[in-house]
């Protein structure tokens, strides 16, 4: 009987960083959204995510090699005004956390894991926090998985898991538990209606 639902974070809970708005403005300074959102697809990132890198290395090396004129601290507030909640998903997600327990799975450092939670609000909802730059694995690596399910005490069977990306839900099906590849709010409420899960 499913008593779990495990939420990924980034394309679910919020729309990906940097990508509701052409450019960014702090301080009276402009960045291009396309310039910002380099930075997840550096090494450094990949690092930060596993927890072998510091927040502060990340972006001051980022800022440095893209020679941006920001401090630290702005990149962190261009980052929050590049997180938007999606729309729906807090009424849902305050509505399934009435009837079942929650969980976030979620691939990122943690201070980034904690300032989307800010953002949308949803960081009471969810019973665990499992993040991989806590943990130093990452989705979809099944030891990912193998180390949520310990730690939450759940068996894959008990569980629902929810993830924007193919590959993750992929293997989280691989262990047995049953995924949700997320589109919209819409769709994911009939995914949940046609496993019965009723809120």
């Amino acid at each position: 009987m499913v008593n779990w639902i495990l939420f990924d974070q980034a394309g679910v809970q919020n729309t990906l960083v940097f990508t509701h708005k052409e450019n960014y403005t702090i301080n009276q300074k402009r960045f291009p959204a396309k310039i910002l959102q380099k930075i997840f697809y550096t090494e450094d990132f990949t690092k930060y995510s596993v927890g072998k890198l510091s927040e502060k290395e990340l972006i001051g090396n980022f800022i440095k090699s893209e020679n941006l004129e920001l401090r630290i601290d702005e990149f962190v507030e261009l980052f929050k005004q590049g997180t938007v909640p999606i729309k729906g998903m807090y009424k849902l997600i305050d509505d399934l956390s009435r009837k079942y327990n929650l969980a976030a799975l979620i691939n990122e450092g943690a201070e980034w894991a904690e300032y989307k939670f800010q953002v949308t609000g949803l960081r009471s909802k969810f019973a665990y926090r499992i993040i991989s730059g806590e943990i130093g694995l990452k989705k979809p690596d099944h030891e990912f998985y193998e180390y949520a399910l310990k730690k939450i005490n759940v068996k894959p069977q008990d569980c629902i898991f929810i993830d924007d990306a193919k590959k993750n839900c992929i293997a989280a099906e691989e262990l047995g538990i049953k995924s949700i590849d997320f589109k919209d709010v819409e769709q994911l409420k009939q995914e949940l209606n046609r496993l019965n899960i009723h809120y």
